[in-house]
Parts: C-alpha cells; structure tokens; sequence
C-alpha cells in the first residue's frame, strides 16, 4: 500500500483520500425511507392489523371465510383486494377503522374552498359584503377571499 498527495494505491486500483465531512459535492444519502406507495400501504396495514389481534393467517382467513393462500396474497400484493376487504379484516381482528390508515394532512386554510370552512356557504358569501368590516377580516385570513366569487 502506497500513499500520495490525497492519493491510496490498494492492489493496483487508486482510491482519493478524503477526511470525513469534506467530500466532493454529491448528494446526501438520507436515512430517510421513501414514502411507500398506497398498495404497499394497503399489504402493510393488513399485516399489522393481523399481527395485532395475534392471529395466524389460518385463523384470519376461517373469520373471514377464505382460503389461508388468499389471505396470504393480500398481505404479499399478489392479490387486488379493496377497503371492503380491509374493512372486513379490521372486523375480524377486531380492530377500529382507523387501525394503520396514513394520516391525512390538513389543508391550510389558504388551501381551502369558500364551501369547505364553516359558516361561509353559498348565503353567507353573498351577506358579506365588499368594503365591509368582515370583508377586510376574511381578506388578511384567506388569501382566496380577494378573487372569492360571490355570486354562488
């Protein structure tokens, strides 16, 4: 083993000796996972809720009135299975709706529709009018309230 100016010869083959945090320029390998995607979601979901109620895929797919392989396709992709199917799992594992489903994120109230925030349905839009004292409010807390059609 030779060594150079920022140079390692190893069996012939040069590596560059660099100290730890100056490297070159290139991107950060993130510990961070990808997001997974929805049918991934779905076959993680069913394992867990499975998991949960200590149950094998035998016992979950008698519950259900399936086959043992079928039951085990869901989990693994191979099969196309819906919420109806998920539903009738949590049922069986006697878990809530909710077990394992991604959380949604909220929309900022800039991100909202007129329809969507209590109280400024369709009548109440065409009480508020222009120039008034609510007017003004609604304006600095919905950045759609400017361009907001009030003709509904």
């Amino acid at each position: 083993m030779t060594r150079g100016a920022g140079l390692m010869v190893i069996d012939g083959v040069e590596y560059e000796v660099v100290r730890r945090g100056e490297l070159p320029s290139e991107p950060a390998t993130s510990s961070a996972k990808p997001p997974l995607s929805e049918a991934d979601e779905l076959q993680r979901r069913l394992r867990r809720a499975r998991l949960r109620a200590r149950l094998t895929q035998a016992q979950l797919a008698k519950r259900l009135g399936k086959s043992q392989a079928f039951v085990s396709k869901a989990e693994g992709g191979k099969a196309r299975v819906g919420e109806r199917y998920v539903r009738l799992v949590l049922e069986a594992c006697q878990l809530p709706r909710s077990f394992g489903a991604p959380k949604r994120r909220q929309k900022t109230p800039a991100e909202l529709e007129p329809h969507q925030i209590s109280g400024l349905d369709p009548e109440t839009l065409q009480l508020v009018k222009r120039g008034s004292k609510r007017d003004a409010e609604l304006r600095e807390k919905y950045v759609w309230w400017a361009n907001a059609d009030l003709s509904w």
